[in-house]
């Protein structure tokens, strides 16, 4: 081969290098022409960074979605946090209610027991008193509490109001603090207006026996009534109020 042929075979492999450049694959699998300034070379790179904002969208999109999979799990933890708390303000708060409505019953019993006082009657043989056949001796002393009614002390009956009247403080300002606690709940709301009535209906009676024992003349069976009414009225409370309590643990376990 000779040196000149030599020489023009080298520039005619330069010249196809020139002008057709240097080719590779793009993202695509599509052959492009990298050679700078070239169309295909701008429109590789183009393709490239649109497929790496699009990974990036890909990735945000799913680390969302993870997000969002995952806030239902926190609502139920908190949801079951928050019941536990409740109950147990519910449980404590019912549980003072229980003791108030339990000794406000003790003080009414304690006026029935003063209005219900009678005078003693011997029983030195069988025979009929009041109406009743009394065997003798029914008792070591031979007496029986059968006469007449006593009048009633008014200092105890003072002193058995006052105890009323605190108690009955108190028992507002607890049904307040539940009433708090149960407001977002229809069914713990139905058993708190219960209370709440019962507790309305309790001071009507004991307001009745304030007037009663305010007068000179003390009525044993005005007075009576009221307090009857009171102690039945708090013995109801009593059962409801516990019965609340369940409802609360209930209500608990659901969440």
């Amino acid at each position: 081969m000779s040196f000149s042929f030599k020489i023009f075979l080298f520039l005619g492999v330069m010249w196809l290098s020139l002008g057709l450049g240097v080719l590779a694959q793009d993202n695509l699998g599509n052959t492009v022409n990298l050679q700078p300034g070239s169309t295909n070379s701008k429109d590789s790179v183009n393709i490239k960074v649109e497929s790496n904002s699009n990974k990036a969208e890909f990735n945000n999109n799913k680390a969302e979605s993870d997000i969002a999979k995952a806030k239902p799990n926190n609502t139920t933890a908190q949801d079951k946090l928050s019941g536990k708390v409740i109950y147990g303000q519910v449980k404590d708060t019912v549980k003072e209610l229980e003791k108030t409505a339990h000794f406000w019953a003790r003080s009414a019993e304690d006026v029935i027991g003063e209005v219900e006082r009678h005078t003693y009657v011997a029983i030195p043989s069988p025979g009929i008193v009041g109406g009743t056949f009394i065997t003798p001796m029914p008792v070591p002393s031979g007496m029986v509490e059968m006469g007449d009614r006593l009048k009633p002390r008014k200092k105890w009956l003072n002193f058995y109001l006052n105890q009323m009247s605190k108690l009955q403080e108190y028992l507002s300002g607890e049904l307040v603090n539940l009433n708090k606690l149960v407001n977002d709940n229809a069914e713990l709301e139905t058993s708190y207006k219960i209370l709440s009535t019962i507790n309305d209906d309790c001071q009507k009676h004991y307001k009745n026996m304030q007037e009663y024992v305010s007068n000179n003349e003390l009525d044993n069976l005005k007075i009576g009534k009221e307090a009857l009414a009171i102690y039945d009225g708090m013995q109801s409370f009593e059962k409801k109020a516990h019965e609340l309590t369940k409802e609360a643990k209930t209500d608990e376990l659901k969440k």
